[in-house]
């Protein structure tokens, strides 16, 4: 049996070293039966861990209920620095029980091409 050739890594081609993704990261975060002030404290540290991961959507779970834990996420999302834009999730995702979140792209988002697209 011939040897292994070893594949060339980023070093030997002198490019950029690859970006890496941490893939225990959820793109789903659930908020039910949360005090609203746990759950934006939860909802700022999911964000946060997302958006260094890469990842550009993100469902916030939070019920239909009364609509209190809903406004209070939706008041947080309108002003946090990491979040482009938000809305219902669509009917089979939850309706209005679930909000999609839109993250603004990583520095290294930014210079791959389209690879981390929101869907």
């Amino acid at each position: 049996m011939p040897p292994r050739r070893r594949m060339p890594g980023p070093s030997s081609r002198g490019g950029p070293e690859p970006r890496r993704i941490d893939f225990d990261v959820e793109m789903t975060v659930d908020l039910h039966g949360l005090r609203p002030s746990d759950a934006l404290g939860r909802l700022d540290r999911h964000l946060e861990r997302c958006h260094a991961a890469g990842l550009l959507v993100v469902h916030v779970v939070h019920g239909h209920g009364a609509g209190v834990l809903r406004e209070a996420v939706r008041e947080r999302l309108a002003r946090h620095p990491l979040v482009v834009r938000y809305r219902d999730g669509s009917y089979g995702m939850g309706g209005d029980g679930v909000t999609v979140v839109e993250l603004r792209r990583t520095t290294a988002a930014r210079r791959d091409t389209g690879r981390h697209d929101p869907v």
